[in-house]
């Protein structure tokens, strides 16, 4: 636990040199978007390598692959039936 136990509830320590320093909400809100827009530029790069090493893979398959995945393989008729109920 990184806090004092008291009878009540749990204090957090507090550092001493901060301890009278105000945040306004405004600061916090920008924090929060500037972080926000750190993390999606994070994501976004990730995305990309992740990309780029997937085309890296399958350079000529992933063309053919691509185009096959429009529309998918057809089944041999009569291989895969619903089972009904008797009633039906």
């Amino acid at each position: 636990m990184s806090g004092l136990l008291t009878r009540t509830r749990i204090q957090q320590p507090v550092c001493q040199e901060l301890a009278g320093e105000t945040v306004g909400l405004k600061d916090i809100i920008q924090a929060r978007r500037r972080r926000k827009r750190e993390l999606q530029h994070h994501l976004r790069t990730r995305q990309s390598l992740v990309d780029q090493v997937l085309a890296a893979v399958v350079p000529a398959e992933g063309v053919s692959a691509v185009q096959g995945a429009a529309s998918p393989p057809a089944e041999p008729r009569g291989t895969l039936t619903l089972k009904r109920y008797h009633n039906e």
